[in-house]
């Protein structure tokens, strides 16, 4: 009796595709893939964190420019299919976006060219106190 092996993976997602065609099949497959995946997952959610988390640091820090910052965080959100986290983030791109040219802003209530920058600056915070 032969049995027939995948063939070698090259990255993380070809190895669950692999395992999918192993030739145990079955629930013990499926089970294995979510296993990994969720791990991945996992790594994913630490790793963007951290990145978002060094990325408002610098903010504060004032080593980058708010608008650089939330134009990042704004593309982050919509790339990593919105993250609830980073919702504020895209709502301050545009806030701050308007009020620069001189507009009234509905994205975030409240906000005008006197007090744009300090609820950027208290997102940023509030951001970085709740995550560890």
């Amino acid at each position: 009796m032969w049995l027939r092996l995948p063939a070698p993976a090259r990255s993380c997602g070809e190895a669950v595709v692999a395992r999918r065609r192993d030739v145990l099949g079955g629930a013990e497959c499926e089970s294995r893939d979510r296993v990994v995946t969720s791990r991945f997952a996992a790594e994913l959610w630490y790793r963007r964190n951290a990145y978002v988390a060094e990325e408002l640091r610098c903010m504060l820090e004032g080593r980058t420019p708010q608008c650089d910052t939330l134009a990042t965080l704004k593309q982050l959100f919509v790339n990593d299919e919105y993250p609830r986290a980073l919702h504020p983030f895209y709502l301050l791109y545009f806030a701050l976006q308007e009020i620069s040219a001189g507009e009234e802003t509905y994205h975030w209530p409240g906000a005008t060219a006197e007090n744009i920058h300090r609820i950027i600056e208290d997102a940023a915070r509030n951001f970085l106190a709740a995550r560890p």
